[in-house]
């Protein structure tokens, strides 16, 4: 969730954390322009997709 007593504050900030250090990394192994063409942007988007479908599919089985 994103607010109330349940929400997992730990959780939302090391997911930032991540996100921005692994976007970071990308970057400067990877080099800016191959990050900017369409094909890479398509294939992050897709990633980032899969993740979140993941995250709220073991989210839900966990929880029964």
């Amino acid at each position: 969730g994103a607010g109330g007593e349940n929400t997992d504050v730990a959780a939302h900030l090391a997911g930032f954390v991540t996100g921005f250090g692994g976007g970071w990394l990308l970057a400067r192994l990877a080099g800016l322009a191959i990050l900017r063409s369409p094909a890479m942007q398509r294939g992050c988007a897709a990633v980032t997709a899969l993740i979140v479908a993941a995250a709220w599919a073991w989210g839900l089985i966990v929880a029964g």
